[in-house]
């Protein structure tokens, strides 16, 4: 039993160090160079009637990214009321 519960301790901290080497790697990719400021003015050139679907797209792209545009209240504004899970969840990262 102890030398599963050891496998099981260094499994769970290499797939950390992993993570946290993945995690460094995409920081230093060019695309993730771009200042947080620009990366949320790109929603403003899409067409309105889609660009409800593609800000959760860009939520998905990585951590960074998720971070950056979840919490860029201004891009939660259009709800679509006929979805009350997704209208709550634009409620909450309005902000307002």
């Amino acid at each position: 039993m102890c030398v599963v519960f050891q496998l099981d301790t260094l499994e769970h901290d290499a797939l950390e160090v992993l993570r946290l080497l993945r995690s460094t790697r995409n920081t230093l990719a060019p695309i993730n160079r771009i200042p947080p400021e620009v990366l949320t003015l790109i929603p403003d050139f899409w067409d309105r009637s889609d660009r409800g679907q593609d800000v959760i797209a860009l939520t998905h792209v990585c951590r960074a990214w998720r971070e950056i545009f979840t919490s860029h209240s201004s891009l939660w504004t259009d709800f679509d009321c006929m979805d009350s899970n997704k209208t709550r969840v634009y409620l909450e990262r309005s902000k307002a």
